[in-house]
């Protein structure tokens, strides 16, 4: 098949990895790039610049898609409008303005609630419109405001629901209430419940419920008594569930899963992603269970003290590993926020809980858990020698054809020059081998396999070096992988005047200069801002004598 480049693969589907390669295709869409088209010379004696025609989002396609387009056979048809409903507290709308009138339209909105009055939103509307009907005593629609577009559309401009003047509208339109991560705390603040996580949950749920809402209150309101808060009302009306759904999950999850190793993995995802309002209560349950499920460990059959300690020392690690990120700042008492407190639990006894250690965790997560972890609690190829395990797992097969061996050797050459010159063993490159690669090739044609292949080989040779890809899915079709965004943006936002704001001095500038090579799949799909951030960042953290070298002497392919 590959001699042929046929696009079409065979996969086995068992195992994650064939899953997540399949979903990866399927989901990544088209590639994309944005074109610049500069005319030369001036017209007149002004120069011509037009940006909406100069710069343009182009998409690439293959030639029959091509060829179809051209001679207009439809490709993409939209049978159904899909239209989202805006979701927020009653103080957790967004605002915008113009630079400049930050303190203007702060101001303003102050003023407004001041006087009690509550800005315009699609949500707020739509109170607006049931309190309406309800003054000029009109029948109820009962409608859900998620429900409110069988009946009812919405009017951008005037900010204002109206009922449809074609009902055959409703047939070909589709609405979809807006999620957003429970993790970005900046849209869920609000007055009422200082439980934000939980609280962008009750809201979205009582609106999904309530019918003919006309205000806040009437959210917070079941059998005619007003809640303090949008969790206690939801509760009240049997929505939010309390620990006992937690409490079988828990029960189901440590039925199929009989190690303590694997448990107390599952436990670190489990306590960093439910967004628990009490996980100390439900850390208890788990460690007062009648099974002594901490067999085989140092702790087993010993207090409940003793257990908990070891278990939270255990989560700690975990839970970094899994994306828990403390805040970096060191607090009054001269110490710094452990991942347990940031998602509610008790404080470990760790004496080396330090921001550094963060960084280790995103590029050096099996050497943290092997240096911080009872070792009964890792796996099996963390436990052994990260040279010999990855020289084990590139000896075994499938090997890579002669193609992909000239690759892999071509760039292990640009890796031992590299290393030279990193690690002080020389004060020049070599000049007649390259440092930059781009490799491509047909779907399935084994890029992929070989970006594998060269990270076990270099692995085993004892090269430092940082798999990455542009998106989520292919990252993790790779060893150690992670996207480019997360490993070395550290921003939420990167363009062109993002400055990297790293301390020469610091541990990740540290951990950086001594890489000796970064792996970015699919590098054509990484917006040119991102790549130019990168670049910057590793030639302001690299020595002097590194400074003025692309990507600061480090091998990019």
């Amino acid at each position: 098949m590959l001699n042929n480049f046929f696009s079409i693969n065979v996969e086995l589907v068992a195992g994650d990895g064939s899953v997540k390669y399949i979903c990866k295709y399927t989901m990544k869409g088209a590639d994309m790039a944005f074109i610049k088209i500069q005319a030369e010379g001036f017209e007149g004696n002004a120069l011509r610049f037009d940006q909406f025609h100069q710069i343009r989002l182009a998409r690439y396609i293959t030639p029959m898609e091509a060829f179809l387009s051209i001679w207009g056979v439809p490709l993409v048809k939209k049978s159904h409008q899909v239209d989202e409903l805006d979701l927020h507290g009653p103080e957790g709308h967004k605002v915008a303005f113009q630079e400049g009138e930050e303190e203007i339209i702060g101001e303003r909105l102050l003023a407004q609630r001041e006087a009690g009055e509550e800005r315009l939103t699609q949500l707020t509307s739509y109170f607006a419109f049931n309190r309406e009907l309800k003054e000029k005593g009109k029948p109820r629609l009962c409608l859900t405001y998620a429900k409110a577009y069988r009946r009812l559309r919405y009017d951008k401009i005037k900010k204002s629901w109206n009922f449809y003047v074609d009902q055959s509208v409703v047939r070909k339109k589709l609405c979809r209430m807006r999620t957003v991560s429970p993790t970005n705390k900046d849209l869920l603040v609000c007055f009422f419940c200082p439980i934000l996580d939980n609280l962008f949950q009750a809201i979205r749920i009582l609106l999904t419920t309530v019918e003919d809402p006309t205000c806040w209150d009437d959210l917070r309101t079941f059998n005619g008594q007003l809640y303090f808060n949008f969790i206690e009302a939801a509760k009240a009306r049997g929505l939010l569930d309390d620990d006992n759904i937690w409490k079988e999950t828990i029960a189901e999850a440590f039925g199929s899963q009989k190690r303590v190793r694997q448990r107390i993995r599952w436990l670190a995802l489990f306590f960093g992603s439910a967004n628990l309002s009490n996980p100390t209560a439900l850390l208890d349950y788990v460690l007062g269970l009648k099974e002594d499920w901490l067999v085989g460990t140092r702790v087993a059959g010993k207090s409940f003290e003793a257990r908990k300690e070891y278990v939270l020392n255990a989560l700690e690690w975990f839970l970094r590993v899994n994306g828990v990120r403390p805040d970096e700042l060191e607090r009054d008492d001269d110490t710094y926020q452990s991942a347990c407190e940031k998602i509610g639990l008790p404080r470990p006894t760790c004496r080396n809980i330090q921001p550094e250690l963060l960084i280790q965790a995103e590029i050096d997560a099996d050497t943290m858990l092997n240096n911080n972890v009872d070792p009964i609690l890792l796996e099996k190829n963390q436990r052994k020698n990260k040279q010999r395990y990855y020289l084990d797992l590139y000896l075994s097969d499938p090997q890579p054809n002669d193609e992909q061996k000239a690759i892999i050797e071509e760039i292990k050459a640009g890796m031992q020059s590299a290393r030279y010159v990193i690690d002080g063993e020389s004060r020049e490159f070599a000049t007649n081998i390259p440092r930059f690669f781009f490799i491509t090739g047909e779907g399935g044609s084994g890029k992929t396999f070989t970006y594998n292949k060269l990270i076990e080989l270099l692995f085993a040779s004892g090269f430092r070096v940082l798999p990455m890809a542009s998106t989520g899915i292919a990252a993790e079709l790779l060893h150690t992988g992670a996207t480019v965004h997360k490993r070395l943006c550290r921003q939420r936002n990167v363009d062109a005047s993002t400055y990297p704001n790293v301390e020469y001095q610091s541990m990740y500038a540290e951990v950086l200069r001594n890489i000796h090579g970064f792996i970015i799949d699919e590098v054509s799909m990484q917006h040119r801002d991102v790549l130019d951030f990168v670049d910057r960042l590793l030639r302001s953290i690299a020595p002097p004598n590194l400074q003025s070298t692309p990507f600061g002497g480090k091998v990019i392919f």
